[in-house]
C-alpha cells in the first residue's frame, strides 16, 4: 500500500471511528428528543455538545495551557539559579502505575527528568539523598518501589552513589508533603528540595510542599502528549478529566487549608 492510501485509509478510520461516530450519536439523541418538550431538548444538545467538547482533540491541551507556563517559568527560574545542581535533596513524585513493574507515562517523565539531574550531581561528584513518594496504588507493589527499580535502569552506575529514602504511605499529593516532611526530620535533612512532578501537577505539588514547610526548588517533567489520533475520542476525554482533576484538586486543597 503506497503513502497515499496509508493517509487515505488513516482519515478514513478517524472518521469511522471518531467524527462519525459522534456525529451519529449526536444525531441520534436529537432524535430521541423530539418527542420531549423544549427544554429538554436543550439539555440534551448541551450535553452532548459537552461531550463533543471533553472528547476534541487538544482540548485538553488547552486547557492545561496556564499549568503548563507556570510549571516551565519555575522550572527554568530554578535552572537559572543552578538549584538542582545544589540543593542536595531530590523529592520525586509517583504518578501511578500501569502493573506492579511498569510506570505510568507520566510518572516515567519524572524518572527521566530526576536522572538527568542525578547523572550530572555524580559527574560533579556530588552526592543527593534522593526521596522516591508513592504509596501502594498496586496490591503487591508500591510507587515509590517500581520508581527506583526504573530510576536505577535509567541512571546505571550513577544511582549507586546517592542515598535512597522510600515513602510508601502516601495516596494523594497532600500526604506526599506529610510524609516526606517526618522523613526530612527523621534523618535531619535540609527542608530546601528538588521536587519533580509533572508539569500539570507541579502548581499543585509546589504548594502542597511549601505548606508543609519545604523550601521548593521546582522541576518540571514536561507531560504527556494530550493530543490523541482522530477529531475526537475517549482518550481525549480521560485526558480532559486529568487536567479537571488538577483545577478541582487546587481548590479542593485550598478549602481544605492544604495549600
Amino acid at each position: 500500500m503506497n503513502q497515499w492510501n496509508l493517509e487515505l485509509a488513516r482519515l478514513a478510520k478517524q472518521v469511522l471511528f471518531d467524527a462519525l461516530g459522534f456525529v451519529l450519536l449526536f444525531g441520534a439523541f436529537l432524535g430521541l428528543s423530539f418527542k420531549f418538550e423544549y427544554w429538554p431538548k436543550i439539555a440534551c444538545v448541551v450535553v452532548v455538545g459537552f461531550l463533543l467538547l471533553f472528547c476534541g482533540n487538544g482540548f485538553a491541551i488547552w486547557l492545561a495551557s496556564p499549568l503548563i507556563k507556570s510549571s516551565e517559568k519555575w522550572a527554568a527560574l530554578s535552572y537559572e539559579n543552578r538549584c538542582p545542581q545544589k540543593v542536595p535533596t531530590l523529592v520525586i513524585l509517583g504518578g501511578g502505575n500501569l502493573t506492579t513493574e511498569v510506570l505510568s507515562d507520566g510518572a516515567q517523565l519524572r524518572i527521566v527528568e530526576a536522572s538527568k539531574i542525578l547523572k550530572q550531581r555524580a559527574q560533579d561528584g556530588k552526592k543527593n539523598w534522593v526521596v522516591l513518594t508513592g504509596g501502594f496504588t498496586q496490591e503487591t507493589v508500591s510507587e515509590a518501589k517500581v520508581m527506583r527499580r526504573q530510576l536505577f535502569m535509567e541512571t546505571g552506575e550513577s544511582a549507586g552513589k546517592h542515598d535512597f529514602i522510600l515513602e510508601e504511605k502516601s495516596l494523594n499529593t497532600f500526604q506526599n508533603a506529610s510524609f516526606v516532611m517526618e522523613m526530612v526530620k527523621a534523618n535531619k535533612l535540609k527542608k530546601e528540595i528538588v521536587l519533580v512532578t509533572g508539569a500539570v501537577h507541579l502548581p499543585r505539588a509546589k504548594a502542597s510542599f511549601e505548606k508543609a514547610g519545604f523550601v521548593v526548588c521546582a522541576v518540571s517533567a514536561g507531560y504527556a502528549d494530550f493530543v490523541g489520533n482522530g477529531f475526537a475520542g475517549f482518550r481525549n476525554a480521560s485526558q480532559t478529566v486529568a487536567v479537571l482533576n488538577e483545577y478541582f484538586g487546587f481548590l479542593g486543597y485550598r478549602l481544605k487549608g492544604w495549600i
